[in-house]
Formats: C-alpha cells, structure tokens, sequence
C-alpha cells in the first residue's frame, strides 16, 4: 500500500500563486494558499482575455504542501492577430508581394503604401480594413489598388548650386519614357559665372534610366557689379506708357510679368497656424498678400530687388512685412494709397488680389469672360484680364463680388491657377504630405487647393493632370521676417 503524506499538526506552509505573461508582467494578483503541511492544495489556471496558456512554473497545479514555501507561477501568452496587405491593379491582379503584418492583439499597426514601378497609386479597395489600425482576433485584409502608367518613365533633375552646395537657380526637372533622350541646360546665372560639374554628376547629356539622375552644375560668385547692374536692367523690360494702364504696370517683352514669379518649383508659399489649422475660411490681409507674393518670386529676382526701403508712412524697419512690402513695391507689383500709405493690416479684397494677379497676364488675352457686378469699378479691366487668362473666377450668379474680403482659400485657389499648379485629384497628392487639422475633407472645394500651396514636392505632369512624386522639406520663410 502507498504511503499517505505525513501530518505535521499546527505547522502552517504556504505555496504562492503567480500569473505572468512571457515578459514577467503580471496579470493577476497573487494567490496565496496556506494549509498544514503535508495536507494537500489545489491552485487555478485563471483565463485572461487576449491571452492564452502557455505552461506552469515551479510545480505542479495540485500538491502537498511542504516545508519549504513553493511558488507556482502560470505563464501566458499575448494571442496574435493578423492583418494580410495587398497590393493589386484595377483587375484584381497582384503587381506586388504580399505583406503580412503580425502582432498581439489589440496592438497598432500600419499598412504600408508601396511606391510600385509602372503603377500609380489609386485608392484602398472597398471593403478593406483600415490602414491604421489595431490588430484583431479575426484575420483582417488591407488592399491598396494601383492603376498602370502607360509609358514606364523615368526623371532627371538638373540642380545649379555655388561652391558651398548653396542652390542659387530654379532646379529643372526632365520626365520622360526610358531610353529616350536628354540634354541638361547650363543656365547664365546673374551674379555667378559656371566652374564646374559636380563630382559623381549624371552626363550634361544622356539617356533617361529608371533610377532617378541628377545633374548638377556648379558656379562660383563674380564680383563684377557692373555686369550685375546691366542684369537687373535686362531683367524688367518698361514699355511705353498706356493711359489705360496704371502706372504701376511693368511688362516684358511678352507683355506679361509671370517670368517674374517662380512656376516651376512647386513650394509651399502659405503656411499653417501654430494650433495646426490653416483657417481657409479667415480673410487675408494686405500684408500677407504682399508676403505671399515675395515667396513666389524667383530666387534671380529676389536677390536683385529686395529692400527694406520704402515710401509708406505705415511701414517700417522691424515690421515683419516690411521686406515683403518694400521689395513689391520696388517692383511695381503692390502700390499704396493715396495718402502715402499702404495699409498693411486692412483686410484684401477680390479686387484688388485680382488686380494684383492681374499685372502677370498677357495683354493680347482674347478669352471672352464677364461679370454682372462690376462694370464701371476700378478694376473692372484687372478681373476682366485675370478672368479671361483662367486664374480667378466668380461665383453661381455670374457676380465676382469686387469689394468682398477675399479668404484664405479663395486666395491660393487663384494663385494656384495663376502658377498652373493645379492637380485635379486628391490621389494625386503624397500621403505624408503636411495636413491642417481644419482641411481633412479631401470632398471641400478647397482641400487640394491648400495642400497644393502648403507643401514642397516635386511633381510630373501630364496634359490634364500633376502627380505629386516626391515631398521636399519645407522653405522656412521667417528669415525675411524680421
């Protein structure tokens, strides 16, 4: 016959019971069971949610109790869920692996949005999971859906910089199908003369690849003032003076001053509030109008006319609008009243941001436009120009509603047009592009519009649309502020 365990009468053991996860956490409090030594215990295998059992420590579930404390430790583990990414063409078909993202339940993941060559990215596949979110117990399927590019294209930018790598010219960018031609331009730069190509530079001139190329041409700073002063000369060619044109047009020889502002690099001009809002629906004033204005200009003319000097009684060194509104008005872009100021702090109205646009038109434009609410005002002919060049438009009614405080909105929608900055949807945009937390709604009038004039990026364009390919770390227009 087995032997019963042996009774000590009185004497009180103790056995310990402990719940962990496999990282020592614990779940549960501890147990403590107490009994006489040599009578018997019994411990529990407890259930967590979103664990499941894995082993146990130190003895067994059911025992004797001894002299010599025992600790009894259940150890569990997180259950894993599974979120299984696809990446298809419209047909359905797989155009790249599949990804499968694992993790314990109830943890965060995200869904990565692959950069896929040949393919532009479309949409998320109805029915999908949501790219951010938590692991479930339930298998969840993320498919993002891409959309062939007809002609497999590839890009050269072509970067002219100064000695100490600084850019001091627009950066030109070539698009175009593999295997076909290109030629980099040296460009004549006011105030820089070329020294050399940049080590590790692609050819001046070569074959488009898949990979993208850079080009990059590099100058060094001249001294000769008077060379620099002719430049400024040629820059802004006057025409004889019109009495229908007010005096503060300046015009090349194409009749229009756009070469003046830079259309190529697609900057952020506009920025945010310090609460991550872009208030499209706030008016503008005179000033940030004309600070807008400053930034679009192209580095060449930046440099050549900027100042801090002007005529205005109401602007003055310190403000900081005060480089922005000299410089303008040196050009002849912003004009005062005239009582010899300029208002800075006014609010802007639709008419005179358009009579502002208006001064980068062409003035053979034949396009037939009108508006039922501003013949006889002072810049009837200003919209008229602007409207029949594309860049500003009215409302329903056929009104433009001259004397209304133009908004924020209402602002870089018309200078997007004036830029032909204007991608046509909104899965044309990068998605980490800069957002506001008052312009999330991709279906508002005004959120491509402002993500447009918000962001730096590089872009490709077709004859109807622009395609956002790549985001550049934003200008930080605050050194000309103070």
């Amino acid at each position: 016959m087995g032997k019963s365990p042996q009774t000590v009468v009185g004497v009180s053991r103790q056995v310990t019971v402990k719940y962990q996860d496999t990282d020592g956490n614990s779940l549960h409090d501890d147990i403590i069971l107490k009994g006489v030594q040599g009578t018997y215990y019994e411990s529990e295998q407890k259930a967590f949610e979103n664990y499941d059992f894995l082993e146990l420590l130190g003895g067994e579930a059911t025992g004797v109790f001894t002299k010599d404390p025992i600790v009894l430790t259940y150890v569990y583990k997180r259950q894993e869920g599974k979120v299984i990414v696809n990446y298809e063409d419209e047909d359905g078909n797989t155009i790249a692996n599949q990804v499968v993202l694992t993790g314990d339940i109830g943890s965060a993941y995200s869904a990565e949005r692959k950069s896929i060559p040949g393919y532009r990215y479309l949409r998320v596949k109805e029915g999908s999971a949501l790219v951010n979110g938590e692991i479930g117990r339930e298998e969840q399927i993320v498919t993002f859906v891409y959309g062939k590019i007809e002609y497999q294209q590839g890009k050269v930018t072509v970067n002219y910089e100064d000695e100490d790598g600084n850019v001091i010219a627009s950066r030109e960018i070539f698009i175009g199908d593999i295997g076909t031609d290109y030629s980099a331009i040296q460009k004549s730069i006011p105030g820089y003369v070329f020294s050399r190509m940049k080590e590790g530079s692609a050819p001046v001139n070569g074959e488009i690849h898949f990979e993208e190329q850079a080009v990059t041409f590099i100058y060094k700073k001249t001294d000769d003032t008077a060379k620099k002063e002719d430049q400024r000369e040629n820059l802004l060619i006057l025409v004889e003076p019109d009495p229908l044109i007010p005096w503060w047009w300046r015009l090349d020889s194409a009749g229009s001053n756009l070469y003046l502002l830079n259309t190529k690099d697609h900057f952020n001009y506009v920025i945010g509030y310090k609460d991550g809002t872009f208030q499209p629906n706030a008016n503008l004033t005179r000033a940030e109008a004309a600070t807008i204005f400053f930034r679009l200009l192209t580095k060449e003319a930046r440099e050549l006319y900027i100042t801090d000097r002007n005529e205005f009684s109401d602007v003055s060194e310190g403000q900081w609008f005060n480089t922005a509104i000299s410089t303008l008005s040196s050009i002849g872009i912003v004009n005062g009243y005239n009582d010899g100021t300029f208002r800075p702090n006014a609010l802007i109205t639709r008419a005179e941001l358009a009579a502002i646009i208006a001064r980068f038109a062409e003035l053979n434009s034949s396009a037939k436009f009108s508006f039922t609410d501003i013949d006889g005002h002072w810049a009837e002919r200003s919209i008229l120009l602007a409207a029949r060049s594309g860049w500003i438009t009215g409302y329903e009614d056929r009104s433009f509603r001259p004397d209304l405080a133009i908004t924020r909105a209402e602002t870089v929608a018309m200078i997007n047009r004036l830029l032909d900055r204007v991608p046509k949807h909104k899965e044309s945009l990068l998605r980490d592009m800069l957002t506001f937390y008052d312009n999330l709604d991709t279906e508002k009038w005004y959120y491509i519009p402002i993500q447009e004039a918000t962001n730096f990026h590089q872009y490709v364009k077709s004859k109807t649309d622009e395609t956002w390919v790549e985001l550049i770390e934003n200008i930080d227009w605050t050194i000309y502020e103070h």
